[in-house]
């Protein structure tokens, strides 16, 4: 007695002719969308750090001026030292020089209490809102409460790879700026 299969061959479904191109034409879209977004994570993430190291840059600047004798603080950025400090500290991280450095104080007796290198105009930077005034310190009035401020700026053309510029995201005439204000730590 022979046995019969039961099954009935089949032929494999196939699809339809028009889908594979389909499928590929959205895969394509999917992959320009994942790199946009991936370009995007990693130009934020490198803006980021520059950030915190433009931040840095400008507390270290801030910590010498105060700590600078007060016959110093007059002339410290003018002649190039907070600066200098300043674009070593950029330059080892990484980055190029500051485009500007702004020190403001408001230390008595110290004459030249703005004081740029270089111009910020050509920077397109500056600090925002004005240094606190010498205030009297509250256990005791005869003590002065005086800071000083610096202010950095750092382009971002050079520094920051620009990814996105491709798809109208232009950040080449950016800069980052970071104030840091501190007490004045010398006495009169």
């Amino acid at each position: 007695m022979k046995i019969r299969a039961l099954s009935r061959s089949r032929r494999p479904t196939q699809p339809p002719q028009g889908r594979g191109g389909v499928v590929t034409l959205e895969l394509i879209f999917a992959i320009c969308v994942l790199v946009i977004v991936l370009l995007a994570t990693i130009e934020v993430a490198l803006i980021l750090a520059a950030a915190k190291h433009v931040e840095f840059a400008s507390r270290l600047g801030a910590k010498l001026a105060a700590e600078a004798d007060r016959t110093d603080l007059g002339m410290l950025n003018s002649t190039g030292v907070l600066k200098d400090e300043v674009d070593e500290y950029l330059n080892t991280a990484g980055y190029s020089d500051s485009c500007t450095v702004i020190l403001e104080h408001n230390a008595s007796g110290v004459s030249n209490p703005v004081q740029s290198n270089p111009d910020p105009a050509a920077c397109n930077c500056g600090p925002v809102g004005s240094l606190p005034s010498a205030v009297p310190c509250p256990p005791d009035p005869d003590i002065i409460v005086e800071s000083v401020r610096v202010t950095v700026c750092l382009p971002m053309d050079g520094n920051i790879p620009n990814c996105l510029a491709t798809f109208g995201v232009d950040l080449a005439d950016c800069t980052i700026q970071q104030s840091t204000v501190w007490r004045i730590e010398t006495n009169p």
